[in-house]
């Protein structure tokens, strides 16, 4: 199997991946160098020994119904066998929604705004649209006495309605930049049909404003419903598992432990191997509407990593978390 590692961006916000390790208990470690001295060193697992393995690019335009391919597994870097966990990191934040809760409530604003909570509304790209031109190419003049604001754009649509006599009609619209974006911007225009010239007033920007951002990690909250295949901050983000067998603890597969909101792969992982992936994929569920526009989630994937032995998984071991079952299976499978 071809498999490549991509670097996850930010949407708007972006994933973020983490890599966290535990240092084992030091008592496996110890080693004798003369009789004499009897010196004693202990070893260690440094961070970064094993590494979050993913297949990921992150969509630029997420829409409802899309499924966005998102491989998670885990590589071991270090030189020993060792057992690995996961749990999720979230991160979300949406738009405030109008009084009816179906559509995102837009503020009008005579002024740019620059907060942290404000996200531009975003306007049609008139300059993509053959049958507008700019001011500037069209044969409408603008009043030097209501110059329009720097970082707004006028376009104008020309027709010729057929009647008696024939009737040019103009159609004018707005578009702004804030930053990167396409801001939503409207104005009152005057036009003098005999000079052909149009002042402009009362113009406006339009801003969503965000939401309070909602976080939380799975080993804090340890979510019993992991697997209904959704996020656990919104029902519409759908995760799909692969390689993961809940109802029985299965070699060669992952297992959800409610006990402390890890998922474990029930097997050792030597030196340069991968995990099965555990994740295969997000999905935003086609019946997200409007309030989903310009959402903002991050899933960050947290590994945890001991040395594959027998006290490492046992009773007073790194992981005091474990199920008695979760606890044998791992146990079988350490070395002494």
């Amino acid at each position: 199997m071809n498999i490549k590692k991509n670097k996850k961006f930010v949407m708007g916000a972006s994933l973020a991946l983490t890599a966290i390790m535990l240092m084992v208990a030091t008592y496996a470690w110890f080693t004798a160098h003369d009789e004499a001295v009897n010196h004693f060193e202990t070893g260690a697992m440094p961070d970064g020994s094993v590494k979050v393995w993913e297949v990921f690019e992150e969509p630029k335009d997420w829409k409802p119904g899309q499924e966005v391919e998102k491989k998670v597994g885990v590589i071991n870097n270090n030189e020993n066998e060792v057992f690995v966990r996961l749990t999720f990191g979230e991160k979300l934040q949406k738009m405030l929604a109008n009084t009816t809760g179906d559509n995102l409530e837009q503020a009008k604003t005579p002024t740019k705004l620059s907060g942290a909570t404000d996200v531009a509304v975003p306007s049609t790209d008139f300059s993509k649209l053959a049958a507008y031109k700019t001011l500037a190419t069209s044969d409408i003049n603008l009043d030097a006495a209501t110059p329009l604001p720097a970082d707004v754009e006028m376009y104008v649509k020309k027709d010729v309605v057929s009647s008696t006599p024939a009737k040019t009609v103009y159609t004018f619209a707005f578009m702004g930049k804030d930053g990167a974006s396409l801001n939503k911007v409207t104005a009152e225009v005057a036009l003098n049909e005999a000079t052909l010239t149009a002042s402009i007033s009362d113009v406006n920007y339009y801003y969503f404003t965000q939401s309070t951002a909602t976080e939380l990690v799975w080993s804090d909250v340890k979510p019993a419903s992991n697997l209904t295949g959704q996020s656990q901050l919104d029902s519409l983000i759908k995760l799909s598992y692969d390689s993961i067998d809940n109802t029985t603890i299965t070699n060669n597969t992952w297992f959800y432990n409610e006990n402390d909101g890890y998922f474990y792969y029930i097997g050792t992982i030597s030196s340069g191997e991968i995990t099965p992936f555990l994740l295969s994929s997000v999905t935003l569920d086609p019946s997200a509407g409007n309030t989903y526009q310009l959402m903002k989630f991050d899933l960050t994937v947290k590994a945890d990593a001991i040395q594959a032995t027998k006290a490492a998984v046992g009773t007073g071991g790194a992981w005091p978390t474990l199920t008695p079952a979760l606890q044998t299976a791992l146990s079988n499978l350490a070395s002494e």
